[in-house]
């Protein structure tokens, strides 16, 4: 079945069906409503256990960009971390704490689980042994209305979560591209660090920021270059060229060889910018750098 919505005056038709619109002065929704629209699709949302429809517009055209969100053409180097990031630009330095501003809710989420756990069992004790485990084979579950209820809550506190990590996200972003367009930065495995650190990966989503910095870099016409840790090693590196191996405990690089003292991870990113992956050597433990530095 073919669904064609129309966007008309302030509201949305459908066939014989017509939606009034609440349009805000917000510019980004005006920018959309003065381009050129060539689909119109619905989108239910679900926001605070209530149902929601969005017109959402398909334009043709660049999006809106806001006044304070420039982009730079200089080169940024990033050394990503579990927890933290580390951006170095041609005129700032930014480390800190990734979604930092972010509160953390796994405590409000384990006890709705728990909750949930002793609703599920008490609606469906057949499919449970004596020992409390599950019983094997298929089975059919009942859903109480107040394990619905509890689930919505959970549901509701985690796409909160996600909304606020996205918007923290994406202005981080913004903030490394106000200082250049092309990043340099190691290639680092996310889902390695999920082996040893699965609930801080899951609350900072370092891979969500990754994406989001190559999509905007991307449509600024910038680039995104990655390089491997196999060969560069740049958290062992000093400036010097001496290299030194740390553990994960040791925050601040003291190089034995020229005595530089700095913050790890600002030293790695810094790195970062000097490394060109064109002529990194993927044969031997060696990487070159395209500017000099002393």
């Amino acid at each position: 079945m073919n669904r064609v919505f129309a966007l008309t005056g302030n509201g949305v038709e459908w066939s014989k069906l017509k939606l009034p619109a609440l349009i805000t002065n917000d510019p980004v929704i005006l920018h959309g409503l003065n381009s050129k629209i060539k689909y119109v699709r619905l989108v239910r949302r679900i926001l605070n256990q209530k149902t929601y429809w969005f017109a959402q517009l398909v334009c043709e055209g660049e999006p809106y960009q806001k006044p304070k969100n420039i982009i730079g053409d200089g080169t940024v180097g990033i050394d990503l971390g579990v927890s933290t990031v580390a951006i170095v630009g041609d005129t700032e330095t930014i480390w800190t704490h990734a979604a930092v501003e972010l509160n953390s809710k796994q405590k409000e989420v384990r006890k709705l689980q728990r909750k949930m756990d002793r609703q599920r069992r008490a609606g469906n004790p057949g499919n449970f042994n004596p020992n409390g485990t599950v019983k094997k084979g298929s089975k059919r579950w009942k859903k109480s209305n107040r394990y619905k209820k509890t689930a919505a809550k959970k549901r509701e506190i985690e796409r909160k979560q996600a909304a606020y990590r996205k918007s923290l996200h994406g202005k981080l972003v913004n903030q490394t591209l106000k200082l250049g367009k092309n990043i340099k930065t190691e290639k680092v495995s996310v889902k390695a660090w999920q082996k040893n650190w699965g609930k801080s990966i899951g609350f900072k989503s370092p891979s969500s920021f990754q994406s989001e910095l190559k999509r905007k870099a991307e449509n600024a016409n910038g680039e995104v270059l990655m390089f491997s840790t196999r060969y560069t090693a740049l958290s062992q590196t000093c400036l010097c060229g001496n290299k030194q191996k740390k553990s994960l405990s040791q925050r601040v690089h003291n190089c034995s060889k020229c005595g530089l003292t700095m913050q790890r991870d600002i030293l790695s990113a810094y790195l970062s910018r000097h490394v060109d992956p064109k002529t990194t050597c993927g044969h031997s433990n060696t990487w070159y750098c395209d500017q000099s530095v002393s």
